[in-house]
């Protein structure tokens, strides 16, 4: 089994050399590293040509703009049978990548798997490991966030209304392993073949923020006939830590940060019919009435925006999201 590695990097030399170096500690090397940069002269590609030697680097200069296009440079050059995702700000422990190999060598239905992620903090040259989860599961339930049909037994999934959903009682009752397609780009490994067509550019057309296109991935796998599932225990789980950083692509402050990621949280309704998959207007704009009771302006506006904006865009680009998935 061909191994794949891919890391989108931009203005992060810091922290893209933890990356690299704990790729080099893996006790099973990955047959390709593949690092997209987007140029910004902070010293990146010098930090990525010290570790050539080391590993198999396939470097590509970003030919566009965007976290979007540079996922995809990175997911169409990729030749292994699996691909791994990695942050450039991540530090993968040693056996990551031989967990990955094993959890798809042993389970041939699984075509989506994401792993555990822990906090870590940076004081000088050195890293301090925590045994904190980054993310915490939220259970998010409710007439607004009922799972689409396709997702009916995911503990974590896409609801008709285009908004997120999570089941307290499939989640407390499995607790090794979960179908989910919550999937984080920091930690997260895919079948190849799964989703190498993706139309991640059509599907995320007026985007800046990328927000939740791990989740698109995913939700393509369980299309496509295999499970998404979310590894739970500490022992079995491939393990990544998470430096912890103010500012990130979506973790920024203010009205346009919030504006741009509700952007995508309401265009999933319009994503979600392009698959042709079944939605819920009165849920959808219910959903958007009740997520904007917090950071009204930002998110409301963002709405009124994209309901307009997601319909052209539906009706535009459904007949090619379609035929990537019949395809």
């Amino acid at each position: 089994m061909k191994v794949s590695v891919l890391i989108i990097s931009y203005k992060r030399a810091k922290y893209l050399r933890n990356a690299l170096e704990s790729l080099c500690r893996q006790t099973v090397q990955p047959d390709e590293v593949i690092v997209v940069l987007r140029p910004s002269n902070d010293g990146s590609e010098e930090v990525v040509n010290k570790f050539t030697s080391k590993l198999n680097i396939n470097l590509l200069i970003q030919q566009g703009v965007g976290p979007i296009n540079a996922y995809s440079q990175g997911i169409r050059y990729a030749s292994g049978d699996v691909l791994l995702f990695l942050d450039d700000d991540a530090i993968a422990e040693e056996y990551w990548v031989s967990k990955y190999i094993y959890l798809f060598d042993k389970n041939p239905k699984i075509g989506g798997i994401t792993g555990l992620s822990f906090k870590a903090e940076i004081e000088g040259e050195r890293v301090i490991f925590k045994e904190e989860l980054f993310y915490e599961e939220v259970h998010s339930e409710g007439f607004h966030r009922r799972p689409l049909k396709i997702l009916r037994e995911y503990g974590e999934y896409l609801s008709t209304s285009g908004l997120g959903g999570a089941s307290r009682e499939l989640l407390e009752s499995n607790k090794d392993i979960v179908k989910s397609i919550f999937f984080g780009g920091l930690n997260m490994g895919f079948r190849s073949f799964l989703i190498k067509d993706v139309p991640l550019e059509t599907l995320y057309a007026g985007s800046r923020k990328a927000f939740w296109f791990e989740h698109h991935l995913a939700l393509n796998v369980v299309i496509r006939g295999y499970d998404a599932v979310k590894m739970r225990r500490r022992d079995t789980a491939p393990v990544v830590y998470h430096t912890i950083l103010i500012n990130s692509l979506t973790r920024s402050k203010g009205f346009t940060n919030e504006f741009w990621i509700n952007y995508d949280r309401a265009m999933n309704f319009w994503r979600i019919r392009m698959y042709g998959l079944k939605c819920n207007l009165s849920k959808y704009i219910l959903g958007q009435i009740i997520i904007s009771r917090k950071k009204f302006l930002p998110r409301f506006s963002a709405f009124l925006y994209t309901f307009f904006l997601g319909f052209y865009y539906y009706l535009k680009y459904k007949e090619r999201v379609r035929a990537s998935i019949s395809g």
